[in-house]
Parts: C-alpha cells; structure tokens; sequence
C-alpha cells in the first residue's frame, strides 16, 4: 500500500475504458502496447510491464502470455458459453455431438472449444492462452485420450492447444463441473 504510481498510468485505465465501449475486450500485447504508447506516453518495454502487472495485480485487467483481457466480465462469459451445456434448441446441429459428449462425459473437444470461441475470437493464440488461463483456474484439465496415444500418426505434433486441428482427436478437455456422480474407483486394501 501507499506505493506511488506514475500519473500517466492513470491514462491507462481511460484506454481501457474506451477499448471495453468499443467493443475490443482483448488484445494481444504488441497491439495493447502500441496504443498505450501513443497514449499515455509511455515508451520504456520495462515500464509498460510493470503497468500490466500492477493493472492485472489490481484486477482491472487480465495478462497472460501474449493476451491481455480488458474486461473480465467478458473473460467469464466465454468461460461459461464453453463449460455450460446450452439448451438443445440453441445449440447448432453440427455440433450436437460435441455438446452431447460434454453433457454425458464431461469432455470437451477442440471441434466444440474451436466452435464456441469462434463467436468471440479472432486468433489462435488467444484461444491458447484463454484455455491455458481455464486450466489455472482449474475450470478444464487437458489431457490426451489413450486412443491417440503418442505413437500414432494422428497425435504427432499436436500437444499444444494451438496445434490440434479440428478433426484432432489427440487432445481433450476435462470439465470437471459437468460430473453428476463420482467416477467409479477401484479400492485397493493396504496389506
């Protein structure tokens, strides 16, 4: 507490208002930091990390990897058009598969993840650092089925989020908030 601030990050906090009512609720950093360098004068890189850390500290923002969230309203909302199941007569038919296996296994596929943000996206990276921040926040775990194990053909060089394509079986998502009962485990007596 009691920690001074440069005036000009206060000019921060109008950028990001104005972003939020143009409708920009994220941006990648390069682009973030451009405007705030025209903006609120702030030239230095070490400085702009800073206030991106003090701004994500505080809430206002949200930073990580490559993306910075400029409204966490938003970020929440796109957390929970992908981990909730929509009504049948909302969900596309294309994908009433991909929602069904989500409702009655609780796994969520790339097709359903690539699908779903797609109404809120424009690039793939963004998409990987938003899965990543659901898997800190313990809303999904990744993993990879035992089908595509490592050595088949279809799972080379897809272990990260950005790299499975939408046909990809080789990764999954566990939602642990669509469990209705606990899996069944096997109970090994202690000798």
């Amino acid at each position: 507490m009691g920690e001074d601030v440069p005036v000009r990050w206060f000019n921060f906090e109008r950028v990001v208002e104005a972003l939020v009512q143009q409708k920009t609720f994220y941006l990648k950093v390069s682009q973030l930091y451009n405007i705030v360098r025209k903006t609120c004068f702030i030239e230095d890189e070490a400085e702009m990390v800073a206030l991106l850390d003090f701004y994500h500290d505080l809430g206002m923002i949200i930073w990580h990897g490559d993306t910075v969230v400029l409204q966490t309203q938003w970020l929440i909302h796109l957390f929970k058009k992908l981990i909730t199941i929509r009504p049948f007569d909302e969900q596309n038919p294309r994908h009433a598969a991909a929602w069904n296996e989500l409702e009655q296994t609780g796994l969520l596929s790339m097709r359903l993840v690539d699908h779903v943000f797609a109404e809120f996206l424009c690039d793939g990276q963004s998409q990987s650092d938003i899965l990543y921040m659901m898997e800190m926040y313990g809303l999904i775990a990744r993993f990879t089925p035992e089908s595509a194990g490592k050595d088949s053909p279809e799972s080379a060089g897809k272990d990260s989020p950005e790299s499975a394509g939408k046909d990809s079986p080789a990764v999954k998502y566990f939602v642990p908030a669509q469990l209705c009962s606990c899996p069944e485990m096997r109970w090994i007596p202690h000798s």
